[in-house]
C-alpha cells in the first residue's frame, strides 16, 4: 500500500510539471509569435518611412525648383521683346544679313572711282578747241603759202596737217561724250547704292529697336543672356516633370497622408505592449526557440509518464514480482543513461573541434567570401545593400549606410532581406570552397520569402551561375518555369 501511494503521489507531481511545461510552451510561442510580428511592423514601417523621405525630397525638389523658377520669370520680364519671338534665331539670321549688306555697301562706295566735276570737263574742252582753232590757222597758212608760192611740199604738209585735225576732232568728240556717260552712270549708282544703304540702316535699326539695343553685337549679347535663362527654366521644368510625372504635387500629399495613416495604424494596432516587449536579439531569438523544442521534448515525456502513472495508479496491488521487474529496468535505464551521458561527451567534443575548425576556415576564406558576398548583394538587394563582412565564428554583417553601423541581419533586417543575404552568402561560399570546380547546385523553393522584386533580383544572379553550374531548382511555383531551360513536373 505503501509503493501504491507513491505512486500517486507520482502522478500528481508529474500533472503539475506538464501544466508548468505547457505554460512556457505556451509563453514562449507567444514570445517569439510577437518577436516575429515586430520585425514584420517595424520593417513594414521602416519602408513606409523610406517612401515618407522620399516623397518630402520630391516635395522639397520640387519647391526649390519652382522658387527658382519664378526668380527666372522676373529676369526673363527684361526680354519681354525676346519672349513675343517665335523664331528668334530667323530675326538672328536677318539682322547678320542686313548688317553684312550695310558693311560691304559701305565699303563698296568707298572704293568707287571720283567723279570729275562737271566744270572741269568744260574747261578742258575750251582747251581742246583753241588747240583746234591753233592747228586749223596753221593748215590754212600751210595752204596757201603752198599755192602762192606753187610749192608741192608745202601743200603736202597742210593736207597732213588737215588730215590730223580731222582725226582729232573725230577722236576728242567720243573721249568727251564717253566721259559725261560714264560719270553720269557713276552717279547713278552711287546714288542707289546711298539709297539702298539708308533703307538697310533704318531696316536695321528697327530691328535692333525691337529688342532695345543699339548695335548687332549688343543683341547678340541679350540674344545670349535671354537664351541661357531660358535653357535653366526649361531644365528646372524638365526636372520636375521627371519627379511628378504623372502625379500632381497634391497626389504626392495625399500619399504622405495615406504613409503616415498606415504608420500609425500598425504603431496602434500591431506593436501593443506585448509585441514591443519581444525584442530578441539573433542569440536571444535562437536560444528561445532551442528552449521551445526541449520544453516540447519535455511535454511529451511528462505526457508518456502521466498516462503510464495513470495506468500504476488503477493497480493498488504490487507484488514482489513486479518490482523486481521494476528494478530491473530501472537498472537498464541507468545503463542508457551512462550510454547517453558518454555519448554527450563524445557529442561536446566534436562539437569543440567543429567550432574550432568552422573558426580555422572562416578565417581563411573570411577575405574571399566578403569579396563574392560583395560582387552579389547590391544585385539582390537593388543596391541598398553594399558591404558585408564574415566574422570568424561564421556569423554575417552587414554595413547599412541608413544607420552608419554594421547589423547583424537576424535582429535588424526583415525575413526577406535576411533569406536574401543568406542565399547570397551561400552562394559565396560555394564560389570560395571550390573555385575551380562547376558543381551542381541544388535549391528547394528558397525564395519563398521574397517578394516579386526579389525573385526578379535572384533570377538575375541565377543566370549568371547556369553559365557555370547545373542548377536543379525544385518549386511548387509556377512562375519559375521560365526560368529553366528543361522542366520536369512530377
Amino acid at each position: 500500500m505503501l509503493y501504491c501511494s507513491k505512486l500517486k503521489k507520482s502522478g500528481k507531481e508529474s500533472t503539475g510539471k506538464l501544466e508548468d511545461v505547457e505554460n512556457k510552451i505556451t509563453a514562449l510561442r507567444e514570445l517569439i509569435e510577437n518577436h516575429k510580428k515586430r520585425e514584420e511592423a517595424e520593417a513594414k514601417i521602416a519602408e513606409l518611412k523610406e517612401r515618407l523621405n522620399e516623397t518630402e525630397s520630391q516635395l522639397k525638389t520640387v519647391e526649390e525648383s519652382n522658387i527658382k523658377i519664378k526668380q527666372f520669370d522676373i529676369q526673363l520680364q527684361q526680354f519681354s521683346a525676346f519672349v513675343k519671338v517665335s523664331d528668334l534665331d530667323a530675326v538672328a539670321r536677318e539682322i547678320t544679313e542686313v548688317a553684312t549688306y550695310i558693311k560691304n555697301t559701305e565699303i563698296e562706295l568707298q572704293e568707287m572711282p571720283l567723279i570729275p566735276k562737271p566744270q572741269q570737263v568744260k574747261k578742258q574742252a575750251s582747251i581742246n578747241s583753241k588747240q583746234i582753232l591753233s592747228s586749223a590757222v596753221i593748215i590754212f597758212v600751210s595752204l596757201a603759202l603752198a599755192l602762192s608760192l606753187n610749192s608741192p611740199v608745202l601743200l603736202l604738209v597742210g593736207l597732213a596737217l588737215a588730215l590730223v585735225l580731222f582725226f582729232a576732232l573725230k577722236t576728242k568728240e567720243p573721249d568727251q561724250q564717253t566721259d559725261e556717260s560714264a560719270r553720269i552712270r557713276i552717279e547713278n549708282q552711287i546714288a542707289h547704292k546711298n539709297e539702298m544703304l539708308e533703307k538697310s540702316q533704318l531696316h536695321l535699326q528697327n530691328l535692333l529697336s525691337k529688342f532695345s539695343v543699339d548695335s548687332e553685337q549688343d543683341f547678340y549679347t541679350r540674344k545670349a543672356d535671354y537664351k541661357a535663362l531660358h535653357e535653366q527654366k526649361k531644365e528646372l521644368e524638365n526636372r520636375i516633370s521627371g519627379l511628378l510625372g504623372n502625379k500632381k504635387i497634391d497626389d504626392i500629399n495625399k500619399e504622405q497622408i495615406e504613409i503616415l495613416t498606415e504608420i500609425k495604424s500598425i504603431e496602434h494596432n500591431v506593436l501593443d505592449e506585448k509585441v514591443r516587449a519581444a525584442k530578441l536579439d539573433s542569440q536571444a531569438f535562437l536560444a528561445k526557440r532551442r528552449e521551445l523544442d526541449l520544453l516540447l521534448l519535455e511535454q511529451g515525456k511528462l505526457k508518456e509518464e502521466s498516462t503510464a502513472s495513470k495506468i500504476r495508479s488503477q493497480d493498488a496491488q504490487v507484488d514482489s514480482e513486479m518490482i523486481a521487474v521494476l528494478e530491473e529496468k530501472l537498472g537498464t535505464a541507468k545503463s542508457r543513461l551512462d550510454y547517453y551521458l558518454r555519448q554527450e561527451q563524445v557529442y561536446n567534443l566534436a562539437l569543440q573541434k567543429l567550432k574550432e575548425a568552422i573558426a580555422h576556415t572562416a578565417k581563411s576564406v573570411q577575405s574571399k567570401v566578403s569579396e563574392y558576398i560583395e560582387k552579389y548583394l547590391p544585385v539582390i538587394t537593388a543596391g541598398r545593400y553594399k558591404d558585408a563582412r564574415l566574422l570568424e565564428n561564421f556569423s554575417l554583417e552587414v554595413f547599412s549606410s541608413e544607420k552608419n553601423d554594421w547589423l547583424d541581419p537576424t535582429s535588424a533586417l526583415s525575413a526577406g532581406t535576411v533569406d536574401q543575404i543568406y542565399f547570397v552568402t551561400r552562394l559565396a561560399l560555394i564560389k570560395t570552397l571550390h573555385p575551380a570546380d562547376s558543381l551542381p547546385i541544388i535549391l528547394d523553393d528558397p525564395f519563398v520569402t521574397f517578394d516579386a522584386k526579389r525573385r526578379e533580383q535572384a533570377g538575375v544572379i541565377l543566370k549568371e551561375l547556369m553559365q557555370n553550374h547545373q542548377i536543379l531548382f525544385f518549386s511548387h511555383y509556377l512562375e519559375y518555369e521560365e526560368w529553366g531551360d528543361n522542366i520536369l513536373h512530377v
